[in-house]
């Protein structure tokens, strides 16, 4: 974990457009699980996993091109995440 950068469920559901009750279902299902969870039950996930999670979007449903993208995210989460938005 040292060194990589991980962001909270709230910041990735702001960084994908989803609310946080989405990714926490795709957590729950198995579709995008937490890279680690903290001592206090937080859920983390990487910036590298957020990126291949995109990635396979966009390959699988070529609709979805805007994955990581959101206009919503802030300047610190888009500061956090250079290569997702600006790929």
């Amino acid at each position: 974990m040292e060194g990589e950068k991980y962001l909270k469920t709230g910041q990735v559901a702001k960084i994908l457009g989803v609310d946080r009750t989405t990714l926490q279902k795709w957590a729950k299902s198995g579709i995008l699980t937490p890279a680690h969870k903290t001592g206090a039950g937080y859920n983390l996930y990487s910036q590298l996993q957020i990126k291949q999670f995109c990635q396979t979007a966009e390959n699988l449903l070529p609709s979805v091109q805007n994955c990581g993208k959101s206009p919503e995210h802030d300047s610190q989460t888009a500061k956090n995440l250079p290569t997702i938005k600006n790929r």
